[in-house]
């Protein structure tokens, strides 16, 4: 059916069974993007930004672009994570490093896991009170 005028945006994640969307794939007027993963120049820029630096040494831009498959949200999640693990520190617009604990920081292998992480490392405190406020 036609609704002149009207937009409609779908976002999935890869579906092994495209079915359930058979329908508007089909259709003329749609329009599928693939996005890909960003490539670590993408992935540096991301970095420097989050930590407001004008340079990413390439140990961390690397370390970061390989563990993450280039996933902005999991870049993002990554950078905050090892900031606050003191991996990571940014003064000035310079980036210091601690090159063993890059090497040896446990990077969870999802997103959510990122996440669980950052959280596991508030004070019981915090965590009440992310848990009240997300209730």
């Amino acid at each position: 059916r036609r609704c002149p005028g009207l937009l409609v945006v779908l976002s999935t994640r890869p579906l092994a069974d495209d079915a359930p969307c058979a329908e508007l794939l089909r259709d003329p007027a749609h329009l599928h993007l693939r996005l890909a993963p960003l490539q670590a120049s993408a992935v540096r820029d991301i970095i420097a930004a989050e930590l407001g630096a004008s340079e990413v040494p390439e140990p961390v831009w690397r370390t970061v672009a390989d563990r993450t498959q280039g996933l902005p949200l999991y870049v993002r999640q990554v950078v905050a994570a090892l900031v606050q693990g003191r991996v990571v520190q940014c003064t000035d617009g310079a980036i210091r490093y601690d090159p063993q604990g890059l090497s040896s920081f446990t990077i969870p292998d999802t997103i959510q896991g990122v996440v669980i992480a950052r959280i596991d490392q508030l004070t019981p405190r915090q965590q009440t009170t992310l848990k009240s406020a997300s209730a």
